[in-house]
């Protein structure tokens, strides 16, 4: 369902004018929740950093590194896994207490991961987020 953002382009209209006029997605109040809860990953997990993501109306696109040179204390690395689990039910939670909607799914059963391996993987990966508003038009869901 569309209920994190809608995408938007810089005058309102649904299609961009000129390049200068890119797509955005603006966040709705289920969206808000997710953004901040992405932006708690590192406090949750200090050897996690979020490089990059977006918030788009259907689903989310993160670039996370996993530093296993932190030095912390306490339990051992966390798994994306773990991460993913973690960070899917405190947004179901906290969506559904907005929607007073409890036990409702908000996210598909697994995600979809992928290993960066190399620079130029991780320079497509950047833009792949950064551009993806505006391929939305393009998306099976949209």
């Amino acid at each position: 369902m569309r209920i994190l953002s809608r995408i938007d382009v810089g005058d309102g209209s649904p299609v961009p004018l000129d390049e200068s006029d890119m797509p955005f997605a603006i966040l709705t109040c289920y969206g808000k929740i997710v953004d901040d809860y992405i932006r708690r990953i590192p406090e949750k997990y200090p050897c996690i950093r979020i490089e990059n993501y977006v918030v788009m109306p259907n689903h989310i696109h993160i670039l996370a590194i996993v530093d296993n040179g932190v030095i912390r204390t306490g339990d051992p690395s966390p798994t994306i896994g773990q991460m993913m689990a973690w960070f899917k039910y405190q947004t179901t939670k906290e969506i559904n207490a907005v929607r007073n909607m409890p036990g409702q799914k908000v996210w598909q059963r697994s995600y979809h991961d992928h290993i960066i391996r190399g620079l130029q993987d991780y320079f497509e990966i950047m833009t792949y987020i950064d551009e993806n508003p505006l391929r939305w038009n393009k998306d099976c869901y949209y």
